[in-house]
């Protein structure tokens, strides 16, 4: 519940910071498409609060070129606990927040992913200077820098309010894929549906 004049909650914060989150990842996975197939294992647990963020398995480029994507998340996720725990994080501590890590590593390789393949990720509306082919890295990419623009071939494909209408029905699309047996689904690249999602404001 809201408390007094509008004001979100923490509670209300944290689950529209990872609903957003959640569709960042769909729209950069509808993004990515266009130049793999992505594996995406099936939730452990179903998330009831918020959106349902997708555990990617691999990324699979060509017979020669994929990425583990789930082991290596899982080895980042560990560098950054026993990071933690050396500058003096209780391991208690550490341990609860590798959830929220797994979540931001994820959208920064994402990220790197999509600038090698010539997009262009904001946070913040583009100049009218000429769009930079990467970002310039931030203190702020440790934790996870929310995009608000997604920028190709000097146009804005999406924005802020895009990437939360269009990634959820994204997220929606995917969840739905999974049925009551198979454990990881891949939806092939350049999947008919992902693409429209993307280029619907072409």
């Amino acid at each position: 519940m809201s408390h007094g004049h509008g004001k979100l909650s923490s509670k209300e914060k944290f689950i529209k910071w990872r609903n957003y989150q959640t569709c960042q990842e769909a729209i950069f996975l509808a993004c990515l498409n266009e130049f793999c197939d992505i594996q995406i294992h099936k939730p452990a647990k179903k998330a009831l609060v918020t959106m349902q963020f997708l555990p990617i398995e691999s990324l699979i480029f060509s017979n020669e070129d994929s990425i583990s994507f789930s082991k290596l998340i899982q080895t980042l996720v560990k560098q950054r606990m026993n990071y933690e725990v050396s500058i003096g994080v209780v391991p208690k501590t550490a341990t609860r927040r590798s959830e929220n890590y797994r979540f931001i590593l994820s959208l920064n390789i994402l990220c790197d992913l999509l600038s090698e393949f010539g997009y262009v990720l904001l946070s913040k509306a583009p100049s009218p200077r000429k769009h930079r082919k990467k970002k310039e890295p931030s203190d702020k990419d440790a934790l996870g820098e929310t995009i608000h623009f997604i920028i190709r071939n000097g146009k804005v494909l999406f924005n802020k309010e895009r990437i939360e209408t269009v990634g959820k029905k994204v997220n929606q699309y995917i969840n739905s894929i999974f049925t009551t047996n198979n454990t990881s689904i891949i939806i092939s690249k350049n999947d008919p549906c992902l693409n429209s999602f993307v280029h619907q404001f072409d």
